[in-house]
């Protein structure tokens, strides 16, 4: 209403008859207030044991593998009011199922978290399902919520795009200029979808170290060991062999292992003598027999050892053999060694790794007796003999 000590009409001279001298009454005006409740939600994924270093839209993961799944809500900072009751529902893994009809993933106990502005919420919760999330707390204008938890690869199925299906809702949503939420169709909703995140299924991946070491000068303590060849390392996909794999850390590091003779190595003045796999190479070696090899990358991480000795050959054999007193004798007779409790045996050691070789035996000077006088057409004999290499 407008009042002052003198209303004219459009006449300056005509005065203003109303009810109530010198009154004018405006129009109504009404002005309506968008109640604004907006909010963004973003998806992401990282594979927790690998571990990926930066949450991603997508990522690979194989059997075993934690693989982490996270949802940031973010609440306008220009609404003018909260927004309540926030669900994530109907989170669903497509496929769900491997072709043995087993869940690809399970969800890791204890792992489901819901952070607002740095604070967890602890009245947060998650269905026993694991398909629904619901906020305990509403969003303030210009809050952020993180919602976190963990599922477990369970297939060793490889090459299946696993995504992650989500619809966020809550009591009301309104886009960015206040206006109610609208579906495809135009009709007034408050949910709206989130975008997927793709779990890529592949073959896992794992370490195989290989060392060298001299079988003669071997330590307890694996960590003193002095190797006789730089350590090789490869990492590489489960089932593959280690020439596929990816050398890990030193000069070659980054670069394919392809044909190079590593497992052995030939090692100038050593002879590959055996191979183990044990970590305790002195109390419980395990050697086995040595091979050209090219070692399958597995699940767990291997570490394989190759024993060598230095180059050389060595022989064993009787220095002396007893055959007893007896009374020289004008007819042809037979003497046995005397207390023999052991077969006797010449031993030879090969640590050249000869293919081939022979042993030969010649005899020096004829046999004699005590006096010196040769014993003619005196023969050594071998009645029972064998070979063990």
């Amino acid at each position: 209403m407008l009042v002052a000590d003198r209303l004219a009409s459009t006449d300056p001279n005509a005065p203003i008859e109303d009810v109530e001298k010198n009154q004018i009454p405006f129009n109504t005006t009404k002005v309506n207030v968008k109640t604004e409740q907006n909010i963004a939600v973003y998806s992401s994924i990282k594979n927790e044991t690998t571990p990926d270093k930066d949450w991603q839209q997508s990522t690979e993961g194989s059997k075993d593998d934690l693989i982490g799944y996270r949802f940031v809500i973010n609440a306008n900072s220009k609404n003018n009011t909260d927004v309540k009751q926030i669900k994530l529902a109907k989170i669903a893994l497509e496929p769900n199922k491997d072709s043995k009809n087993d869940d690809v993933l399970t969800y890791v106990p204890n792992t489901f978290k819901v952070v607002i502005d740095g604070v967890v919420d602890t009245s947060a919760t998650l269905s026993a399902d694991h398909k629904t999330i619901t906020l305990g707390k509403a969003l303030k204008p210009g809050q952020v919520a993180v919602v976190l938890y963990q599922m477990k690869v369970n297939t060793e199925e490889i090459d299946i795009p696993i995504k992650n299906h989500a619809t966020l809702s809550a009591e009301r949503l309104t886009d960015k200029y206040g206006d109610e939420l609208k579906d495809v169709n135009g009709a007034v909703t408050t949910e709206m979808p989130v975008d997927d995140t793709i779990l890529n299924l592949v073959l896992g991946k794992s370490q195989i170290t290989i060392h060298y070491v001299d079988m003669d000068k071997l330590e307890s303590d694996a960590s003193q060991q002095t190797w006789i060849a730089p350590t090789e390392s490869s990492i590489g996909k489960i089932k593959e062999p280690f020439s596929k794999g990816i050398y890990a850390g030193g000069s070659k590091d980054g670069t394919v292992v392809g044909d190079a003779r590593v497992a052995p190595k030939v090692i100038d003045g050593y002879t590959i003598m055996a191979v183990s796999e044990s970590d305790d190479l002195v109390n419980n070696p395990g050697w086995g027999k040595a091979y050209k090899d090219d070692p399958i990358f597995t699940k767990d991480n291997r570490t394989i050892t190759y024993g060598y000795r230095q180059r050389m050959i060595s022989i064993e054999a009787p220095t002396y053999w007893d055959f007893g007193e007896h009374n020289k004798s004008q007819s042809d007779t037979t003497y046995y060694l005397e207390d023999v409790k052991e077969p006797q045996k010449v031993r030879v050691t090969d640590n050249y790794g000869v293919q081939s070789w022979q042993l030969q035996v010649t005899q020096a000077k004829p046999f004699m007796d005590d006096r010196k006088q040769v014993l003619k057409d005196a023969e050594l004999q071998f009645k029972k003999w064998d070979v063990e290499c």
